[in-house]
């Protein structure tokens, strides 16, 4: 009756060699925990990767810091009217911005290159205002 349907109740040769196989490997392997450790390599990998662009950050941070503390923007226009007061007050606020627009550009070029020492120059020019 079995013959007649197409079921064969014989060995299957393959799945004999399968257990044959992991016999021979000694256990189970776990693919999944495989995939589970190299991904975890990877997530350390770009977290590693993350904290360095936060490190290059933050010193770039500290470094444009660093320029705009040598920049004396103080002056005393408490002496002026009202008026004036307001103008230079607009006038010195553009030259901060200047200043803080070239030294956070500054950070991120090569020294010596021109993009640097155009940015240079900018800063250079706005310090002696």
């Amino acid at each position: 009756m079995a013959k007649k349907q197409g079921i064969s109740y014989s060995a299957d040769a393959g799945l004999i060699r399968g257990e044959g196989a992991m016999r021979q490997a000694g256990s189970f392997v776990d693919i999944a925990g495989s995939m589970g450790k190299g991904i975890d390599r990877q997530m350390k990998v770009l977290q590693q990767a993350a904290e360095q662009r936060e490190a290059r950050s933050r010193a770039r941070n500290e470094e444009v810091k660093s320029y705009l503390r040598t920049f004396n923007s103080n002056v005393d226009v408490s002496t002026l009217s009202p008026q004036n007061q307001k103008e230079i007050n607009n006038f010195l606020m553009g030259v901060k911005d200047r200043y803080a627009a070239a030294a956070s550009a500054i950070v991120n070029l090569t020294p010596g290159t021109p993009e640097y020492m155009e940015q240079l120059d900018i800063m250079n020019n706005e310090k002696t205002l």
